[in-house]
Formats: C-alpha cells, sequence, structure tokens
C-alpha cells in the first residue's frame, strides 16, 4: 500500500486485512515513492492485489516493464481521487484491472467500482438509503450523505447530513451508477 494509515481508505485496508488474514506490505514512509521503487516493492511482497491513489497509477503507468507485471495482479484499487480517463483506458486496454472506490472521513466507505466501466462506481447496497443526490447544474450531482449513516461522523447542514462536495455524473441508462467529475469544489 502506498496510502498513509491514517487516511480512512488505507486504515480500512488494513482492518480489512487483519480481519480475512490477507497479508498486507506497506511502502518505508520515509522513502520517495517512484514507479520503479513501487513497482520493486509489488514484485518482492509478490502482492496480488494493490491500493493505492491515481498518482502512483500513473508513477507506474510510466515506469519500463511495469504494464505487464501490473496486468498479473488481481486487481489495483485506488480511491483519494478520480483517474485520469486516458490513464485508465490505456492500462483497462492493456488488461490492468482497476476498481475505484469513494468515501470520506466524515462520511465512511458508500461507492465501490461498477461492473458497467472502470471509472463508473455505484452506491453501496447498505449506503443507498442514506446518500441523496442534489443536482448542481450541467448534470452534475452531489452526494449529501444523510443522517443515520452509521459511519456518518459529522455533519455540516443544519439537518444534520453531511454535503460531499464533490461532484459526478449520473449514468445515462441507470441512474444508481456515477463517474466522479471532480472533488471539492462547492
Amino acid at each position: 500500500m502506498t496510502l498513509p494509515l491514517f487516511h480512512t481508505f488505507n486504515l480500512y485496508t488494513f482492518i480489512n486485512s487483519l480481519i480475512v488474514g490477507q497479508k498486507v506490505s506497506f511502502c518505508n514512509g520515509d522513502l520517495p515513492i517512484t514507479g520503479p521503487s513501487v513497482l520493486e516493492a509489488i514484485e518482492a511482497t509478490s502482492s496480488e492485489v494493490f491500493f493505492t491513489i491515481p498518482y502512483v497509477i500513473k508513477l507506474l503507468a510510466e515506469t519500463d516493464g511495469a504494464i505487464p507485471k501490473l496486468r498479473e495482479l488481481k486487481e489495483i484499487m485506488y480511491g483519494g481521487a478520480s483517474c485520469p480517463e486516458s490513464l485508465g483506458d490505456n492500462l483497462v486496454s492493456e488488461g490492468v484491472k482497476l476498481r475505484n472506490y469513494y468515501g470520506s472521513t466524515e462520511g465512511g466507505f458508500l461507492m465501490r467500482y461498477s461492473k458497467e466501466n472502470w471509472n463508473w462506481l455505484q452506491v453501496i447496497p447498505a449506503a443507498v438509503p442514506h446518500v441523496r443526490w442534489e443536482p448542481e447544474g450541467g448534470g452534475l450531482y452531489q452526494p449529501v450523505v444523510l443522517p443515520g449513516w452509521e459511519a456518518l461522523v459529522t455533519s455540516n447542514r443544519p439537518d444534520g447530513s453531511f454535503a460531499t462536495g464533490d461532484l459526478f455524473l449520473r449514468h445515462p441508462m441507470n441512474p444508481n451508477v456515477t463517474s466522479t467529475w471532480t472533488a471539492s469544489t462547492i
């Protein structure tokens, strides 16, 4: 993993690995993260799944010899930001399996990758009744986490809900599927 433990996505990953008994490896936080160093770590640990952020995916994609190794992984799970479409499209066309997750410290884990396409997300079933999509114009929607969601730890609205500030496009055929547009712009 190339995420800090204080990041909710990484903390979830670490705790989940303990629960399911899966080996987990961390990069040394005192060393710079480079494409070659991350590739070396993946190979040295015989990793099957890689948790990271889109920036590190970009570093790996630019590293000589990385694509065949990334293709061997069961999946690359990423969060923290959206992956540039051209980067993701290129990797997926090379046989790399990308899986996106979305959540926040304030609202918890809300969405996971959709089978529609590598860059589409869907609200996890348990969260569906606790997420309201508010139109923000231009076909973009903001997810608002409603009171009652067990992972909600704070609010920024009088009704106790949490407006994420992130914008999403809704899928043209499936209203339960979205694509990250941008983060924290509202």
